[in-house]
């Protein structure tokens, strides 16, 4: 979908981004005089300078793109589905076009698309057959700095964060989830002491600080999780969301910290963390979190393809110079959405040093390439660091958490779950959840009876559309009495089951 009200050099570029998820190996650049340039690249590379009219809007955008698209694959507007301001767009190959033609006919395909590439748009073309421009990295490089001057909390997020239990997932004197002060923790560590580091050029203090933020992020993303757990329907990520738990597993894999990139992995593959981490996000985001599978399992996610130019890193003979530049132009796009241009992730690009790790290419980065300049090891980090230290220790405690009595997740809502009813308390009727083995794993629900004959021992259908805000008081020898935010779930019976 491209908004109509977009601008011109973001439009090309986000519609260039799905020519390159359906395996079109393009890209946008500029000429040396500033104009759009289109770069085809293949067998034979084409590249043409793309001169706007004033007048030029989206769709011109549209058609000047389909106008000289290869015959490999075919763009197609759906007009008439257009919606609040946004025309959608379709990207075929070649062969699924035909296949779409030969089932559908001609003559219907037209009825629902526009097949955008009849005539350009309010644009003059131009073949460019001069040298093509070379990315400037060292400017590239400078365009997304951390700054000296932010503002950094980074004494009190760390004390903050280091109350934390998980035995008490969302403490009761909260209003917001316990993830939030790792996340606060990530943005103060990406501020100030980054830019110190780089400004130092202290290589150490580098791996001190990213193999920090890799773990912040790691016993965050358990906060959220557990948090979730026992409070269907509130927002309970505050980490999760951000493509922070992604670049962790690659910071781990790049600093040869094995044990804790093998964590990270088996945490994104919770069903609700892959919502959180891959769900509706750019697709930059997703290619990340589809590279991270692509390591593991050799999987294709349908978003990997945006990161193509990453694939030969694999092998030590892909970090040749071309593929070098390729790779770290895809990086750092000028037009990249937020995921790369994160100070952090821009700086220090993660997964290209843990693709030169698996390759045993480390030897072969170039120094004079500012983006590959520091390659760090977890020999550099100091492990007895006393934030360090105690995010281990956190991290034990989840890991001593018995997973058999781990609720499960509730979210999104509405979701339609079976409920053994436990007691009818007037209008309220009472149950739990049917959706482990151990009753201990059990949500215990509550709603209103609606004038349904109802008795404890029966199983019925419960919609739940929401939950109803709750605390649990406990007791602990080393921390004593504490109160956990909870909510019980809650929404309208919709049948009985017959067993």
């Amino acid at each position: 979908w491209l908004a109509q009200d977009m601008s011109l050099p973001v439009a090309l570029f986000t519609l260039v981004d799905g020519l390159r998820q359906a395996g079109l190996a393009a890209s946008t650049s500029r000429s040396v005089q500033g104009e759009p340039m289109l770069v085809f690249e293949g067998g034979r590379t084409a590249a043409y300078e793309i001169k706007f009219e004033p007048q030029a809007g989206v769709r011109d955008v549209i058609r000047t793109v389909a106008y000289i698209l290869p015959r490999t694959h075919q763009l197609l507007m759906a007009a008439e589905h257009e919606r609040q301001g946004q025309v959608p767009v379709i990207v075929l190959n070649r062969a699924t076009y035909v296949a779409l033609v030969a089932v559908i006919g001609e003559p219907a395909l037209d009825r629902v698309f526009v097949r955008a590439g009849s005539e350009p748009g309010a644009a003059k073309l131009q073949l460019f057959d001069g040298p093509m421009p070379r990315a400037d990295l060292e400017e590239r490089y400078r365009s997304h700095p951390p700054q000296l001057s932010a503002a950094s909390d980074l004494e009190h997020a760390i004390e903050r964060i280091k109350l934390y239990d998980p035995r008490v997932p969302w403490p009761a004197d909260r209003d917001r989830p316990p993830g939030e002060d790792f996340a606060q923790l990530c943005e103060a560590l990406s501020g100030a002491p980054l830019a110190q580091c780089l400004a130092d050029r202290d290589d150490s203090e580098l791996a001190q600080l990213i193999y920090r933020f890799a773990l912040v992020t790691t016993v965050g993303a358990q906060c959220d999780l557990l948090a979730a757990r026992r409070n269907p329907g509130a927002h309970a990520q505050a980490v999760l969301g951000r493509g922070h738990l992604i670049w962790a597993f690659f910071v781990f894999a790049a600093l040869g910290a094995d044990v804790d990139a093998e964590r990270v992995a088996k945490l994104l593959a919770e069903p609700w963390v892959r919502a959180q981490e891959r769900g509706v996000h750019a697709s930059r985001q997703r290619a990340y979190y589809d590279l991270v599978w692509f390591l593991r399992t050799e999987a294709q996610g349908s978003c990997l393809l945006r990161l193509a130019e990453l694939m030969p890193l694999r092998q030590r003979a892909g970090w040749r110079a071309s593929g070098v530049a390729a790779a770290v132009a895809v990086h750092c796009e000028p037009l990249g959405e937020q995921l790369t241009h994160h100070p952090l992730f821009h700086v220090w690009p993660a997964p290209l040093y843990a693709l030169a790790r698996e390759a045993g290419a480390l030897d072969l980065l170039p120094k004079d390439n500012p983006f590959l300049s520091h390659a760090l090891a977890l020999s550099h980090v100091d492990m007895s660091d006393a934030l360090i230290v105690r995010l281990q220790e956190q991290l034990k405690a989840f890991e001593a958490l018995d997973p058999g009595r781990l609720l499960p997740v509730l979210d999104p809502l509405p979701v339609i779950v079976d409920v053994e009813i436990t007691r009818v308390d007037g209008d309220d009727v009472h149950g739990h959840t049917l959706l482990s083995a151990n009753n201990e794993a059990e949500h215990k629900v509550v709603a209103p009876r609606a004038g349904h004959n109802m008795s404890p021992g029966e199983i019925w259908l419960l919609e739940v559309q929401a939950a109803r805000p709750d605390t649990l008081e406990q007791h602990f020898d080393d921390l004593g009495d504490v109160r956990c935010m909870i909510a019980v779930p809650t929404g309208q019976w919709l049948e009985k089951v017959t067993v």
